[in-house]
């Protein structure tokens, strides 16, 4: 039987399990040993695989 959520009225069709990395990165042109801000990018392929779906309509959690 699907999950509800307490914030949401939608079921969770699909729930990914695994690692969420962020990687900083230094602004272009820029090396790491000289620059004091960096860009935040999130990764990992299911965080990736749920923002995809998502995107497409499916509710992932």
């Amino acid at each position: 039987m699907p999950t509800m959520s307490k914030t949401s009225c939608h079921a969770v069709r699909v729930f990914a399990l695994g690692e969420t990395m962020l990687m900083l990165a230094p602004p272009p042109y820029e090396l790491i040993e000289h620059c004091d801000q960096f860009t935040v990018y999130v990764g990992g392929s299911e965080a990736n695989v749920a923002i995809g779906l998502e995107r497409l309509g499916v509710h992932a959690g």
